[in-house]
């Protein structure tokens, strides 16, 4: 087919949604991404057969590498592509820049480096930009714009390739409202005109979006924000004159591109290449002559038509034939096409080319073109113009075929590692909850029908659609798991006191509410509606269940209802004294933790992100990208005011907990860490939050500030952090030691106030005494009086273990927020405020146990740690996330660090951090819920002279190592066994639902955000485990010192 243009230009402007290129006349105040192209509405208006508007429909993942890819081989992309969006590998498949090259065709490019990656050594020059850091908005198109002109006058080119990025940073800085907006689409009118007034008429100029934008500005979904981008062509001669009309949006498909630039260039369409020509665009030269003419004539319109139809069914014949022969040759290699579809595809074919066959042999009987324009009679061009039609009807049919058929391939499963995945989860759970319910080792034979359930939940959800001699190997695995099973048995789990039988006897209806919670929660992860509506029901599990718990804690704390017959009776002889008014003050506690928890679980949801299918949903201002309002400085100001004082808070908190606790005693690294470190890194947060609302007009003048305020800030506050962290880790006991000798005695007045048994005044009163005394004594080493009666006085044993863990979360919540942003820096408030509530209401129910007759040495409560669980995937949706890929916030990939990183692992954990910030913080804290109950002077503690209670707090942990890790063994991996069912059934869910129409927007992400959510808990949680150890080591060590100090010293008196 002759070519009709001998070079091309095109320009992709990323992100550009289609109604950016429209121009609607009827606006009196538009929005700032309207009417700002203005030179595409004045080529359509004045010289519409010069110039064509599309809507460029893409496929998901709209992504950029994956857009890039389509753009050029004409194929279909997977969702698992979305995972090479930031670590683009070169294509391999024919495309159309391979086949430019391989005719020695000259590739100028400029703009997007990702191109590089893609295209590596395909380019006679290339002026490539970094593309990663989205907060920049214009070093690639001033580089482009810089190359852009001077490149087109060198005329050393074929083919012209620039890619603009302003568009699409703008969108995720700022969201398409904002009016910045409104100057990268005029930046934008300008280099148009400025291309169009170089282009030759041997020139064609394609100008596109390789996506669109959500309302925040996101892509990587399918909405139809996202999938609408906008394709212009243009060019110094006609191209567009068949079936072009002005009132009527004309869509086509990404992967049309290929096969319309290949044969408007005289290219070969690449082999792989699914996509349609535009038939719009391939008109016969002898057409644009006739319209010229303007001629009413019914035989030169019936001309007219016949050969647009001849020229556009030259162009679809050698489009068919390629997609054909593709099919075929996949066909025969690897047998996934159905021989009934291939030849039902066939057929079409044949039926399109006999009538291109006939119509052909008319036309030369005529004498060709331009003698069957002057011959021809109308009966003979109506006769044409019907064979022809049908042609391109069958044609459109094989096309459009071909390329359902291939979705429908390309959405393939490898059922047997499906099937293998789905086993081994379910069989690894089952183990686990075997050993939590430390089943006895004289029934370990039936362990060995365990690998029957896992199996048989994976043939249910694969439709027993595998290959049956995956089941021994499977098998053997399984076995390894077994002896696993067996070891742990062993070593970490013979301390316990729980059996089987004494779990059916600790059964309560909190208990089964709770377990029926999560069964209900991985029932229904198979319905898309809850999948989509999870943030707000999660809730309601949350507010139902602790409020189980808290009923439950009332009906015990009444002795009247124990089951101890003591406390019965005790109940009967002194109920008119102190007791009523322990238990009203319980109650009244009680109901304000439960009321506060309520308030703030409400609160949260405010924060959550809106999905696409959620209508009614109205996204906050916290979430959206800054300055996206009208009355922008107020909204900044606001936010940042709101968002000092919710972060103030955290510090100012842990400071004042654990004076009151007395840890905070002495000059230690770790006391200083608290002290000063943490302040001051919330110090920087705020300055890097605030430099971030100056103007850009004051911005401008101080260059430096954006280095200050994108890097600097942020890398001294992870520094501070990191310091904080590692000297917890390095010495984690927040204690300290005075000694009643003649130098540094306790006055009088503290000893008259532990007469009184008033513990919060004798704590700052010793405090007092300490700081007078701090300066005297040698804390590295313990030293003893003469005198056996001067005991040493230790601060901050009470919460030896809890001290070290809050100042942890501390020290991880800050660098958190940072990420999160100012507007969602009040989500970790919220966690780090209701994680408080909990524990305090988790107290209180034991207190209430142990007045009901309870072990004090029992099993957290697991209610408590299924709320717990709960809390965790609620604040996933309330930090402003959802199991979408639009949702994931990959600015915080640049707070701290630039934008140009050749390693992409730091700022992948970056987003990694503030996507799934609850799950860190949760399973960082998940061991409070082991320590705080002993913990005495808790502020909504239960007071009661009469019940009987350790004096020691945490550290009566020093008794018991062996219980204190297989009790924190338990309950974390009674916390990862929570989420590995939930994993278990989004894996089971995206499985069943394969075939679904949502699969890829509601199952299959859902099942990537839990797959990676599971793997990072799991770290954090081995990670919380080993900082308890290495408290119990410390505090071990500190009393051995303690010990041996005073064994030398009574061997020396």
């Amino acid at each position: 087919m002759k070519r009709t243009h001998t070079k091309a230009v095109v320009l992709i402007i990323d992100a550009l949604r289609y109604d950016f290129a429209l121009y609607n006349t009827s606006l009196d105040d538009a929005l700032p991404y309207q009417n700002k192209l203005k030179v595409i509405h004045e080529v359509l208006l004045s010289s519409p057969r010069h110039g064509a508007l599309f809507k460029f429909v893409a496929d998901p993942p709209t992504t950029t590498m994956q857009r890039l890819k389509a753009l050029t081989t004409g194929s279909l992309p997977t969702f698992v592509d979305a995972g090479s969006n930031f670590a683009s590998s070169n294509i391999t498949e024919e495309n159309i820049i391979s086949q430019l090259t391989s005719l020695k065709k000259k590739i100028t490019f400029m703009g997007d480096d990702t191109w590089g990656s893609l295209f590596p050594d395909s380019f006679h020059k290339s002026f490539p930009f970094p593309s990663f850091n989205v907060m920049d908005l214009h070093t690639v198109d001033n580089g482009v714009i810089e190359h852009l002109v001077p490149e087109l006058k060198a005329n050393d080119w074929d083919v012209l390739i620039g890619h603009f990025l302003g568009v699409d940073h703008c969108g995720h800085r700022f969201g398409p409202n904002h009016p910045e907006m409104a100057s990268k689409l005029t930046q934008m009118d300008s280099v148009l005109r400025s291309v169009m007034e170089i282009l030759d008429d041997d020139t064609i100029l394609f100008v596109m979006g390789d996506h669109g934008m959500t309302r925040t500005g996101d892509h990587g979904g399918d909405s139809d924000d996202e999938v609408d981008a906008a394709l212009f062509i243009y060019s110094t001669k006609p191209i567009a004159a068949c079936k072009m009309k002005k009132e009527k949006v004309v869509t086509v498909s990404q992967i049309d591109l290929v096969p319309t630039l290949s044969l408007l260039l005289g290219l070969p369409i690449p082999f792989g290449n699914l996509g349609t020509i535009i038939p719009e665009l391939f008109c016969h030269r002898s057409t644009l002559d006739i319209l010229s003419n303007q001629t009413s004539s019914e035989d030169d319109l019936n001309a007219q038509q016949v050969l647009e139809l001849l020229q556009r069914n030259k162009a679809f014949e050698l489009n068919a034939k390629q997609v054909h022969k593709y099919l075929t040759k996949y066909a025969s290699i690897s047998g996934d096409i159905p021989k009934e579809r291939l030849e039902e595809l066939g057929k079409i074919l044949h039926n399109a080319t006999t009538l291109v066959s006939e119509v052909k042999d008319l036309v030369d009987n005529l004498g060709g073109h331009e003698e069957m324009i002057r011959k021809a009679s109308g009966e003979e061009l109506k006769n044409l113009n019907e064979k022809l039609s049908s042609a391109e009807e069958f044609h459109s049919d094989y096309l459009s075929g071909a390329k359902v058929l291939c979705r429908s391939m390309w959405a393939k499963f490898d059922l047997n590692s499906i099937f293998t995945g789905i086993s081994v989860i379910s069989v690894g759970v089952a183990l686990v909850v075997l050993a939590l319910l430390n089943f006895s080792e004289n029934r370990l034979s039936l362990l060995f029908l365990v690998p029957l359930i896992g199996f048989v939940i994976a043939s249910a959800a694969t439709s027993c659609d595998f290959n049956a001699i995956i089941i021994i190997p499977l098998y053997v695995a399984c076995a390894l798991l077994l002896a696993l099973f067996v070891f742990l048995q062993k070593k970490f789990m013979k301390y316990t006191q729980i059996t089987v039988s004494r779990f059916y006897k600790k059964l309560s209806v909190v208990n089964i509410f709770a377990a029926v919670l999560c069964l209900l929660q991985c029932w229904a992860s198979f319905s898309n509606s809850f999948v989509v509506n999870e943030d707000r029901l999660t809730a309601f599990f949350i507010q139902s269940l602790i409020g189980v718990n808290c009923v439950q804690a009332m009906w015990k704390i009444c002795p009247g209802n124990s089951r101890n017959i003591v406390i019965r009776h005790h109940f009967r002889r002194f109920a008119k004294k102190d007791d009523m008014k322990n238990i009203s003050g319980f109650i009244l506690r009680l109901l304000i933790a439960w009321i506060a928890f309520d308030i703030v679980s409400r609160t949260a949801i405010i924060l959550r992100a809106c999905r696409e299918e959620q209508w009614s949903c109205v996204q906050t201002d916290l979430l959206k990208p800054q300055s996206n309002s009208a009355d922008k400085t107020t909204l900044e100001s606001n936010r940042f005011i709101l968002t000092v004082l919710c972060t103030g808070t955290i510090p100012f908190s842990i400071h004042q907990w654990l004076r009151y606790h007395g840890n905070l005693n002495g000059t230690t690294f770790i006391v200083l860490c608290v002290r000063y470190t943490l302040p001051l890194a919330f110090f920087f947060m705020c300055i890097h939050w605030m430099l971030q609302i100056v103007p850009q007009e004051m911005a401008a003048v101080f260059p430096e500030m954006q280095l200050w305020q994108q890097i600097i800030f942020p890398q001294i506050v992870y520094s501070l952090c990191m310091a904080t962290i590692a000297c917890v880790l390095y010495s984690p006991l927040y204690i300290y030691t005075v000694f009643k000798n003649g130098r540094n005695s306790l006055n009088e007045g503290v000893k008259s106030l532990q007469e009184t048994g008033d513990n919060s005044r004798i704590i700052h009163a010793l405090v007092r005494e300490v700081k007078q005394n701090w300066e005297r004594l040698d804390v590295k080493k313990v030293k003893v009086c003469e005198d056996d009666t001067n005991t040493p006085m230790v601060y901050g044993l009470g919460t030896v273990f809890s001290s070290a863990i809050l100042v942890l979360i501390v020290a991880v919540g800050l660098p958190l927020m940072m990420l999160l942003g100012n507007g969602m820096a009040l989500s970790i408030s919220l966690i780090l405020f209701q994680m408080y509530l909990q524990l305090e209401i988790h107290g209180l129910s034991h207190d209430a146990e142990l007045a009901n007759g309870g072990d004090r040495n029992s099993d957290t409560s697991f209610s408590m740690v299924v709320v717990w669980y709960f809390m965790s995937s609620y604040y996933f949706y309330c930090t402003g996330h959802q199991a979408t890929i639009p949702s994931i916030r990959f600015e915080a990939a640049f707070v701290g660090f630039p934008g140009d990183m050749e390693n992409l692992v730091i700022p992948g954990l970056l987003i990694l951090l503030n996507t799934f910030s609850s799950a860190v913080l949760f399973s960082l804290g998940l061991p409070l819920l082991l320590f705080w109950p002993q913990i005495q002077n808790r502020l909504l503690a239960t007071r009661n002279k009469n019940r009987p209670q350790s004096s020691k707090g945490e550290f009566d942990w020093i008794e018991s190592p062996e219980l204190l890790r297989t009790r924190m063994f338990r309950l974390l991996v009674t916390y990862q066994t929570l989420h590995g069912l939930k994993l278990l059934a989004t894996c089971c869910s995206a499985a069943v639902h394969r075939r679904h129409l949502m699969v890829w927007k509601i199952f299959a992400p859902r099942f990537v955000f839990e797959g990676v959510s599971f793997l990072l808990l799991t770290m954090v949680l081995c990670l919380s485990y080993l900082v308890v150890l290495r408290i119990d080591q410390s505090l071990r060590s500190w009393f051995k010192n303690l010990e041996e100090s005073h064994d030398w010293k009574a061997k020396n008196t």
